[in-house]
């Protein structure tokens, strides 16, 4: 009885390890390969943006109307820093026109019908969105403008780029909407930032849409 019941024991052991080995390697496979993908997921993000790409026609028109400039820069001042130097650059180097407060509006100008006539006649606004800007009056009447231009005109025409985190309590009605379709997030991350401006471009020169990019 004793070595009827220790070859019980050993078949139940190998019985046990049968299921617990091929476990555990498919375990530690799983676990290697999410690792992996997180540490490499702003080039893995970069190269099918880039595949998209190749894979879609890049000469599609927008639409007939004629616009000034491919988009106006809603921002506000304490952000100016990071538009002029960082925005602006990538922008420019590409070959995107641009309008923006203080280098384009006439002095003496109203500055309500300079936004509005701005908006109108570029075929984006980039909202370049942070704590200061949603709490600044002209920022959201600027928002406000491009928002009814959506209305009025049926397309999707504000490129959202949350530039710095904001508290809940400071997003609207409009800007919870406008944050339901699509923005751009920025990063500190070298890699992610690669991502950011590639998506960025290709919409203000293509059109299309925008998948929100976390840190």
């Amino acid at each position: 009885m004793p070595t009827t019941q220790s070859n019980s024991d050993n078949d139940g052991d190998k019985s046990l390890a049968t299921y617990l080995i091929p476990a555990t390697i498919i375990f530690v496979l799983i676990a290697s390969v999410l690792c992996v993908a997180r540490y490499y997921r702003w080039k893995c993000a970069y190269a099918w943006n880039r595949f998209k790409k190749c894979t879609t026609l890049t000469d599609v028109q927008l639409d007939e109307v004629v616009y000034d400039r491919d988009a106006f820069i809603c921002y506000n001042s304490n952000d100016s820093g990071w538009v002029c130097h960082d925005l602006l650059d990538h922008l420019d180097s590409s070959g995107i026109s641009t309008v923006i407060h203080h280098r384009d509006f006439l002095p003496g100008s109203v500055l309500e019908e300079m936004i509005r006539e701005s908006i109108d006649r570029s075929r984006f606004t980039v909202l370049v969105l942070s704590p200061d800007f949603l709490a600044s009056n002209w920022c959201r009447l600027e928002m406000h403008i491009a928002r009814n231009r959506i209305i009025s005109e049926g397309r999707d025409v504000i490129v959202p780029i949350i530039l710095r985190e904001f508290p809940t309590s400071q997003v609207t009605r409009t800007l919870a909407g406008i944050l339901t379709k699509s923005y751009l997030q920025w990063t500190d991350d070298p890699e992610g930032q690669a991502l950011f401006w590639d998506k960025l471009i290709t919409k203000l020169k293509h059109g299309g849409n925008l998948r929100p990019l976390e840190n």
